[in-house]
């Protein structure tokens, strides 16, 4: 199991989403040394999250469920990278939706974000049917175009938290947003 542990199931989302790959690319999206991701792997494979092969490391069916049982324990619900207008903190932004309340300050969750690697994130609420920035903005009112995205592609229910994280490259990005979402657990 990840037990919380952001940089291992990051590794499994990258492996996941654009495996096989190798140990040397995995330690670039990281942006962790080679011999940490080389341990860091050899673990995985140890439990039987990651086989590696000649063509790189892909995700096992084992992997794929411990990847699910984490995303499934910080709740998150949905993931979407692309462009959320001026919504976006980066080049490559991320965002998500989480099945829990906010119980934090938006600020201190932001800091989460640019503390694993973001350039900074964007938090909102889903309430009445509209994205809301918590006393700052209604996206219904002043962005419905990128309100009703959101909505449509995050799955959103009452009371979600939505995040967007941006950062130089789309895994910085991702990384970020999975740090609010473990730090609302």
């Amino acid at each position: 199991m990840l037990r919380g542990n952001l940089k291992e199931a990051l590794a499994l989302l990258i492996i996941d989403r654009g495996g096989p790959i190798g140990r040397y690319r995995l330690k670039d999206f990281l942006g962790l040394p080679e011999g940490i991701v080389r341990g860091m792997l050899g673990k995985l494979a140890k439990q039987g999250y990651v086989a590696v092969s000649k063509a790189g490391c892909s995700l096992t069916e084992a992997g794929k469920a411990a990847l699910k049982k984490f995303l499934s324990n910080c709740r998150v619900r949905q993931i979407r990278e692309g462009d959320f207008g001026r919504l976006n903190v980066g080049k490559a932004n991320v965002a998500l939706s989480i099945e829990r309340r906010l119980r934090r300050p938006p600020m201190e969750l932001r800091d989460e974000a640019v503390r694993a690697g973001a350039r900074g994130a964007v938090i909102a609420i889903f309430e009445g049917g509209s994205v809301v920035i918590p006393n700052i903005m209604n996206l219904r009112e002043t962005m419905p175009a990128v309100n009703d995205r959101l909505i449509r592609e995050l799955s959103l229910g009452e009371g979600h938290v939505v995040v967007i994280a941006g950062a130089d490259d789309r895994w910085r990005a991702l990384e970020g947003a999975l740090a609010i979402a473990l730090a609302l657990g």
